[in-house]
């Protein structure tokens, strides 16, 4: 009994000797929920696949594509200086076609929303302009 004593002795003593240095750690937080909505989460999800995270056109499956994805980073350059966000929404809605975008190479975006998340036309919208939005982030400086 002695023993078990000692022992239970002793593993108190070095809780509370380990306590400070425990609660010195960094506590572990969760990682902020992820923002389905975001255009750079909605990114991630649907284009970075042929764009690449970046948006230089060389996502993983560029390679293999009929034609090589387009460089997202040039828009702004190649429109005189000013993003063409009006023009990435027709282009996401199928509304503009864009050689090497037609299906299955680039889906309608609108119905892929509304099949996948049965949202409404106006959450799909505020989708497509956050997707709009961050590509605009990813222009060349």
């Amino acid at each position: 009994m002695n023993k078990l004593l000692a022992f239970g002795a002793g593993v108190l003593l070095s809780a509370v000797l380990a306590w400070p240095a425990l609660s010195a750690l960094p506590s572990q937080e969760r990682p902020p929920r992820a923002d389905y909505s975001s255009g750079a989460y909605l990114y991630r999800a649907f284009c970075a696949t042929c764009h690449g995270e970046a948006g230089k056109g060389d996502g993983p499956v560029a390679d293999i594509a009929d034609r090589r994805p387009s460089d997202l980073t040039v828009l702004t350059r190649n429109n005189g200086g000013t993003f063409p966000r009006d023009r990435v929404l027709r282009v996401l809605e199928r509304v503009e076609p864009l050689p090497g975008h037609d299906p299955p190479a680039m889906p309608n975006w609108s119905n892929v929303l509304r099949t996948t998340e049965g949202a409404d036309a106006r959450v799909i919208r505020q989708r497509l302009e956050a997707l709009a939005d961050h590509v605009g982030t990813l222009q060349q400086k």
